[in-house]
């Protein structure tokens, strides 16, 4: 039996070295990579699919429970202010994971990365306490988010509870960005899985107690979900995490000041980011009816996103699978393929009148919105493949460095969505919540667009690490 064993072992060997260099005439070795195929790809991207729908889960089963508690509308808008605002503030504690799937693929460079993640948490952190604690909060969700007075201290209650979350944020990212450069996605589902049973014991555990109540009762199961996801991510990875290279490919270890130059423009667009969705409610609300607009928009967006979230993330697969021409045809073909297949399954959801149906009886949405709604849900339907073109240009672009153009293209995006929005609103101001569709799937064209013209100058090799 050791005998076989050995033989076999010394069989795969010489199949690898095979597989991985060949001999030319002159007797140069010449690498070859083993052809990309679908169903590695599908292993990879699929348990990221399947988290990203789960964390919209999460937040239902939030909503409901706050639901259930007194004054159910002032803790599900408190609630949503101040959720808004800690995304605000701690996203870009998270964001430094794209520096650590592009650039930090081994042990010591993925440190330096995980520094830089570390200052920025800490210093988010410091603001976001700043927020709950002295006036300058109730300045911003009243001055500048426009919140209700009576909103203000159940805001605050939920930004105190939230203070962990960039920490916590910046230590699950980290720990996702290990499993992701191992390929072991699998483990981001399961952890995206505690995190949803742990909301859901918790929800039934604290529904009639009184000390929390309200919008604290959403930050409580918020704040408990994100722990339990990240002490799992942490312990999986901290085990793949002997699996990276011990050095750098090139030999030379990446300076902090280019980790930052990496990362700035990527938080930049983030925090622009966040003023989209207010931008858009604030066009709709010049709408002949605008509370019916917002609703409906509001409604139809978040169902037509449940099958975008099916390839939210794609440029992660990008990143980490790209290594040549061949790989990059293999993966721009699954790309457009699963968008192409989305956008006409959008499409013949709401033609047929299954989306609506599906907003009338599993949403509870009023009827009086369901006819909009779901003409805001058709218009949708371009979203998948114009979300999957930006996808594919963006992993080119991370993998390479050029983050300067994701962001430029992340201001087109929002310059013409609100060109476009607030113009629909000054001439058809009987669209109603169609402004908002139009407006965001214009912003996304123009925004693939961008990435396009750009990213097609790439190299279809990807560039060194260092």
């Amino acid at each position: 039996m050791a005998k076989c064993r050995s033989l076999r072992h010394h069989r795969e060997v010489f199949a690898l070295a095979a597989l991985s260099s060949v001999r030319t005439a002159g007797g140069v070795a010449v690498e070859v990579r083993p052809a990309l195929r679908t169903r590695d790809i599908v292993r990879f991207h699929l348990p990221l699919a399947v988290t990203f729908l789960s964390y919209g889960i999460v937040f239902n089963i939030i909503n409901a429970s706050m639901s259930q508690t007194r004054d159910a509308a002032i803790a599900l808008a408190a609630f949503a202010v101040g959720q808004s605002i800690v995304d605000l503030f701690a996203g870009p504690a998270g964001s430094g994971n794209q520096w650590l799937i592009a650039r930090g693929r081994d042990r010591r460079s993925f440190v330096v990365g995980v520094r830089v993640m570390l200052e920025i948490a800490l210093g988010v952190t410091t603001l976001l306490a700043l927020v709950a604690f002295t006036p300058a909060g109730k300045w911003l969700y009243q001055g500048v988010f426009g919140a209700p007075a009576r909103l203000s201290d159940e805001i605050t209650t939920v930004i105190k509870f939230g203070l962990p979350l960039p920490i916590m944020w910046a230590w699950r990212n980290v720990s996702q960005s290990i499993l992701m450069l191992r390929r072991q996605t699998h483990f981001m589902t399961v952890g995206v899985f505690l995190r949803l049973g742990t909301v859901w014991g918790l929800s039934l555990l604290l529904g009639g107690q009184s000390w929390v109540q309200g919008a604290g009762l959403g930050a409580v199961l918020w704040v408990a979900g994100m722990t339990v996801e990240a002490v799992f991510a942490f312990a999986v990875a901290s085990r793949a995490f002997r699996g990276l290279p011990a050095e750098p490919a090139s030999g030379v270890l990446p300076a902090r000041s280019s980790v930052w130059r990496f990362l700035v423009p990527l938080m930049a667009t983030g925090l622009l980011w966040a003023v989209a969705r207010p931008f858009a409610n604030a066009a709709m609300a010049r709408t002949l009816d605008p509370e019916r607009s917002i609703a409906a928009f509001q409604v139809a967006w978040f169902a037509s996103f449940l099958l975008v979230a099916l390839q939210v993330e794609f440029r992660q697969v990008m990143v980490v699978f790209w290594a040549d021409r061949q790989s990059l045809a293999a993966l721009r073909r699954f790309g457009l393929y699963l968008s192409g297949a989305l956008s006409c399954l959008t499409l013949l959801l709401g033609i047929t009148g299954a989306a609506a149906w599906f907003m009338r009886t599993v949403l509870g949405t009023p009827e009086e919105l369901v006819s909009l709604a779901n003409k805001v849900f058709i218009v949708a339907a371009l979203g998948p493949v114009l979300w999957m073109l930006t996808e594919l240009q963006v992993g080119q672009l991370l993998r390479n460095g050029m983050t300067t153009v994701i962001g430029m293209a992340k201001t087109v995006n929002l310059v013409v969505m609100g060109t476009l929005m607030f113009s629909l609103v000054a001439l058809y101001p009987g669209l109603g919540a169609l402004v908002g569709a139009i407006g965001h799937i214009g912003g996304a064209a123009a925004e693939a667009g961008v990435t396009y013209w750009f990213g097609r100058k790439v190299s279809a090799e990807p560039i060194g690490d260092d």
